[in-house]
């Protein structure tokens, strides 16, 4: 019996023949239904290789305008995969870096940090990160900065993702700036020195003078003495055999009397003294001045900061003298401290001048009165700590926050550029990597706290 005649039964047909009919039935429905089932996936399968090719598509496009150069690694670290960016900034072909053919792109001066930074990253699992040099088939160097983190199929990890920037050009930008900030603050220090000129002369000037007058006054007690001299030497010349009758002393007991011999024999030893203490005095201002105003080294020396600040103290002095008592509490066993010496010596410098200039507001410049200025040094830690504290009104609290900022000053116009501190905040935080804040009362001054690292 045919598979219609089957399906066409009716209810005078045997039982076993309708199954068999029913049986038919449902398999040609099932048939349909895998059919139907079939192209629908067979649709969705061609829908999702186009999707596939059009995001291949996108992702090859990101790849190809990216100006990061990308790259994939197994879980050895060995190249799988780079990108177009990444060989032009290399100078190698994606054949020569995969595997662990990008090491010959590192420079030989950073090669062996680059590579032990990368093997503790494998190691540990985390992600990487590092800026370094490589160095170019064509002898080119290029820093670049490389960040990549792993790759996990559920808890394993199946490689790393990473990416490479170049940064030649802000590299070279950061030299010129660090060169030109370098020449500028050479030349703060210097107009500093400049606006200090006239103290300086001064301090000079007043040991000079007492020199001057001690000098003549022993030129002068010089011929009184050789007055008195030249006869007794006259008498000791005679004929050693013969006695000198006490009667020929008799005038040069008079010229003693007339010359006043006592006197310059009191005299003429503190006149030398204080000749010598005030040579003394400009020999130091002089020192201060030449080891304040000399350009200093570019990289961090060993820096006694005691004497670096009792330099500075003495080059300020004409600033501070009239307005302020200075005392010092400087730990004598304080070790020498990494610095850039003429950057540290700029930052005192403003702010023993600010310190002063804040007492001369409290007190008045012309009342006569005078506040004090204490500097204290001592090693808290890992840190070594100075301190500039003044007797000055305090800052008031609504610019407290705005200390720092460059420009920012309360001082009448010519009087301030608001760059002392903005300086003074730039070389102790950025240049070595140092704290500085404040803490200040209203009418009882004010405390400026800079902590350097110890080593």
């Amino acid at each position: 019996m045919s598979e219609a005649a089957l399906l066409e039964c009716d209810a005078r047909t045997p039982p076993s023949v309708q199954r068999l009919a029913k049986i038919a039935q449902e398999s040609r429905l099932e048939l349909v239904r895998i059919k139907t089932a079939l192209c629908e996936e067979t649709a969705e399968r061609f829908r999702l290789e186009e999707i596939l090719r059009l995001k291949q598509a996108e992702l090859q496009a990101m790849q190809d305008v990216s100006p990061l150069g990308l790259f994939l690694t197994d879980p050895a670290g060995e190249l799988t995969f780079c990108n177009k960016v990444l060989e032009q900034i290399t100078g190698l072909t994606s054949q020569t870096l995969h595997g662990s053919g990008w090491v010959r792109a590192l420079h030989s001066d950073d090669s062996d940090g680059v590579l032990e930074k990368w093997r503790a990253a494998l190691h540990s699992h985390q992600e990487y990160s590092s800026v370094h040099r490589l160095l170019r088939p064509d002898g080119q160097t290029v820093w670049v900065r490389v960040k990549a983190a792993p790759k996990k199929d559920g808890p394993a990890i199946i490689g790393y993702a990473g990416m490479v920037e170049d940064v030649s050009p802000l590299k070279e930008a950061e030299k010129e700036r660090q060169h030109y900030e370098v020449k500028l603050r050479h030349a703060q220090k210097m107009e500093s020195i400049g606006q200090l000129a006239a103290g300086i002369a001064h301090e000079i000037n007043t040991p000079t003078q007492y020199v001057g007058d001690n000098v003549r006054f022993l030129r002068d007690a010089f011929g009184d003495i050789k007055k008195i001299l030249e006869p007794l030497r006259a008498l000791l010349s005679q004929d050693k055999d013969l006695p000198i009758a006490p009667e020929e002393f008799a005038p040069i007991r008079l010229l003693a009397a007339e010359h006043d011999l006592d006197y310059l024999m009191d005299e003429v030893p503190q006149a030398v003294q204080q000749s010598l203490e005030g040579i003394g005095r400009v020999s130091k201002i002089v020192q201060a001045m030449k080891e304040f105003s000399h350009p200093g080294a570019t990289e961090k020396t060993a820096l006694d900061l005691n004497k670096a600040i009792e330099t500075t103290i003495t080059v300020a002095r004409n600033e501070w003298r009239y307005v302020a008592d200075l005392e010092t509490g400087l730990d004598p066993d304080l070790p020498p401290v990494p610095c850039l010496p003429g950057e540290f010596n700029q930052v005192i410098l403003n702010l023993i001048v600010n310190a002063a200039h804040a007492i001369a507001d409290a007190v008045g410049s012309e009342s006569g009165k005078k506040g004090l200025i204490t500097i204290s040094t001592r090693q808290n830690g890992d840190w070594i700590e100075v301190r500039i504290k003044d007797s000055g009104a305090g800052i008031p609290e609504k610019i407290r926050h705005r200390i720092f900022e460059p420009f920012f000053t309360t001082k009448a116009v010519g009087k301030g550029t608001g760059q002392g501190l903005a300086i003074a905040h730039s070389v102790v935080v950025e240049k070595h990597g140092g704290t500085i804040h404040f803490e200040s009362e209203a009418g009882q001054g004010t405390t400026f706290i800079i902590r350097l690292p110890a080593g």
